[in-house]
Order: structure tokens, then C-alpha cells, then sequence
């Protein structure tokens, strides 16, 4: 249902409804709900978009995952990979999506029709040991996936460039001394040994670099491995205060130098690192608890949810990207933050709050100035 309207002209978010059945568009422009597409199954977790952004995929507890045109306000494809809500990535051209099932060691290509091309069965580089996945991410720069294994420390990289190189396993140099067997590049696994298994990862956008957290810890601090994908290893050590998670982090620029925010989630810390020399550079203390850091390139700010508000601030905080200081909050909110989604332009943001009868706010994220609300029935989940 729903009036007649452009998906690719208006300013149209896909957020999921609160009993997972529904994928609703808002439209930031009217400020209501302007269509409900029914999914077959019921969902959970984040949305995955396609490069141009008309089609987002969705997963289900029960492990299916469902294709939504967004032109057509229509599911055009479904595929089941297991059981468990998937962990799903969408590669830069958009022809492939690659996907694994929560706590199992099995890893599936499908097409962009969810057609099983490969599957891969996940065993650490000595064929012993499986693992489950704990993170999938997309590098279109690279034309790759990584996939970070759980149970077994390493990182595998999957190219769906055909003319990628050959793989070598073994030491980087190998390859040039003559002394390895190759293997296709195209799909196949080039693998990245670690020093230890690393938690909370995050994959930066052009695939050089990952960054997380060893599981060796001191108390009170976080000790981050910062891995050069290139050469299949790690470069330098990150010290930050807290328990930080990287997997959650942020990267934006400051004055053209590349920055990355790394929340410590329930202390309501967020951590500054310089990128190139890997540098800790401060602190940003906040009053909230349990925080949800989101930005988009074409924001001017790093915009935090609070899920547990402090008795003098509303729950939403903002962080200034020149300046790094904290701003006041735009409004005055009734209930805690439970999601921060921009629009696919960066120009607006919508934020639910807590309470499932309260309407989503709508900001220009320039002005940051609130331009409406949007009613409904009960607060969407799963939006990035």
C-alpha cells in the first residue's frame, strides 16, 4: 500500500517493522510511511544494499534470505543458506552476495538471483579445525570479500575479480622465488595467518587494512592489531582505554586526514586513531551508556544514539568531525535512541526512539535542524 511515488527521485528509507514481517519506506519528505512491502519470512538484523541502491536483502532466523526491489516495492528473490539469521556482504558490482550462517562453519556464493555458485567449507589452513565466521565485509575497491574466522586465526580474502592474480599460499615471497604451486584467484581463498585469533573487526572501505581486537587483553584496555592485507600481516599495535569495538567504528576525514572513531560502547567512550601512523590521539567522553556511533561522508558530524539516557541529556550526541568536541543535542527526546538511519544521500537522518509508540525524528544533518516526525505504529529495527 501506498501512493504513487519514485524510489529513485525521493528521499525513501527501507526500515524493517517491529514483528519483522514488513519492510517499510519512509519517506523523509511527507514524513509517513509511504509503502509496506510483506516479506515471506520474518526478518532480523541489518539491511545489505546493492551498489546502485535499488536492491536490499534481508535475512531471517530460520536462515533465508529474501531479495526486495525497491523500484517495484517487490521480493524478487529468495534463497535459504542454513539456520540462523546470516551474516550477509553484497560485492561492489553488485553481482554477487556472499553469506554464512550464524554459528556455522560454512560459507556460500550466491549470484544476484540467490543461486548457489559456491560453497566453501571453512577449516583453518591445516584442514583440522573448523570455524564459525565472525565477520563478512566488502571491499568494491579490491573486488573482494574477507571473512574473518572465529575459531582459527586467520582472515581469508575471496576475489570475484576474474583476472585476479594467482594465489600462493605460504610467505608472500614465494611466489617470486618460483617456489609455490599457484592456485586460481578468481574465488579462491588467499589467506591471511594471524598472530592470535582478533574479535571485533573492522575492514577498512579500500581492503589495505583491518583492525581488531586481541582477545588477550589487560583490564581496562584494549590492545587493537592493526593488519596490512597486502602483505599478510600485522604492521602496529593500537592502545586504547576500555573495552573498544572496532567492528563498530567509524572512519571519516579531518582536514584530508584519514580519522577512525572506535567506540567503547558501554562506557560511552569513542577513541580517536589517526590512520596513517596509527596514532591514539584522544578520548571523547560522553554521558550515555550503551551508544550506537553512525555517520555517513556527507555528514558534518558523528551522530551517537544512547540506549541508556543519563538523567540531564536526551540520549542523542553529536561529535563535531573538525573539532572532535561534542555538541549539544538537537532536541529534547521523551525515551532513549534505538537506531540512527541515514538517508542514501547523507542529507537527512531518521532516529527511532525506545519507546514503539513514539514517532521516528527526521534531521537535516547540515542544520541539524529537526524538520519533522514521522508517526507509526511501532519503532522499525534492523537499520544501518
Amino acid at each position: 500500500m501506498g501512493w504513487a511515488v519514485d524510489a529513485r527521485e525521493s528521499k525513501l528509507t527501507p526500515v524493517l517493522s517491529p514483528d519483522g514481517h514488513q519492510v517499510w519506506m519512509v519517506d523523509s519528505d511527507r514524513f509517513a510511511i509511504a509503502h509496506r512491502m510483506a516479506s515471506p519470512f520474518e526478518l532480523a538484523g541489518e539491511f545489505q544494499f546493492s551498489p546502485d541502491g535499488r536492491y536490499v536483502y534481508a535475512a531471517s532466523p530460520q536462515g533465508w534470505i529474501v531479495k526486495f526491489d525497491l523500484w517495484s516495492f517487490s521480493v524478487v528473490a529468495t534463497a535459504r543458506i542454513g539456520l540462523g539469521v546470516p551474516n550477509l556482504a553484497v560485492s561492489g558490482d553488485g553481482s554477487w552476495v556472499m553469506a554464512t550462517g550464524a554459528e556455522t562453519p560454512a560459507l556460500s556464493l550466491l549470484d544476484a538471483s540467490l543461486r548457489l555458485v559456491r560453497s566453501y567449507d571453512v577449516r583453518a589452513a591445516d584442514g583440522k579445525q573448523t570455524s564459525r565466521i565472525a565477520t563478512l565485509h566488502v571491499a568494491p575497491a579490491r573486488k573482494s570479500f574477507f571473512v574473518a574466522l572465529k575459531d582459527s586465526p586467520e582472515i581469508w580474502e575471496i576475489s570475484y575479480d576474474r583476472n585476479a592474480e594467482p594465489i600462493y599460499e605460504g610467505l608472500v615471497h614465494d611466489y617470486r622465488m618460483g617456489e609455490a604451486i599457484p592456485k586460481p584467484g578468481f574465488l579462491g581463498v588467499k589467506r591471511t595467518i594471524l598472530d592470535e585469533s582478533l574479535e571485533d573487526i573492522f575492514f577498512f572501505v579500500d581492503g589495505r587494512h583491518a583492525l581488531g581486537r586481541a582477545r588477550s587483553n589487560v583490564a581496562g584496555s584494549s590492545q587493537l592489531h592493526v593488519i596490512n592485507l597486502d602483505i599478510r600481516r600485522r604492521i602496529s599495535l593500537v592502545a586504547l582505554p576500555g573495552l573498544a569495538s572496532p567492528g563498530s567504528a567509524v572512519s571519516f576525514a579531518q582536514a584530508g586526514t584519514a580519522m577512525l572513531a572506535i567506540p567503547d560502547r558501554q562506557a560511552g567512550l569513542v577513541n580517536v586513531v589517526e590512520v596513517k601512523s596509527w596514532k591514539f590521539l584522544k578520548t571523547i567522553e560522553t554521558v550515555a551508556r550503551g551508544i550506537v556511533l553512525r555517520s555517513h561522508e556527507n555528514a558534518d558530524h558523528l551522530w551517537i544514539a544512547s540506549r541508556q539516557v543519563a538523567p540531564d541529556h536526551a540520549g542523542l550526541i553529536l561529535i563535531d568531525k573538525k573539532t572532535l568536541a561534542v555538541v549539544a543535542p538537537v532536541s529534547e527526546l521523551q525515551y532513549p535512541l534505538m537506531r540512527i538511519a541515514f538517508t542514501r544521500d547523507g542529507q537527512r537522518v531518521l532516529a527511532s526512539q525506545q519507546d514503539i509508540t513514539a514517532p521516528w525524528m527526521v534531521y537535516q544533518t547540515r542544520t541539524l535542524v529537526e524538520l519533522g516526525r514521522v508517526p507509526m505504529d511501532a519503532s522499525p529495527e534492523g537499520v544501518r
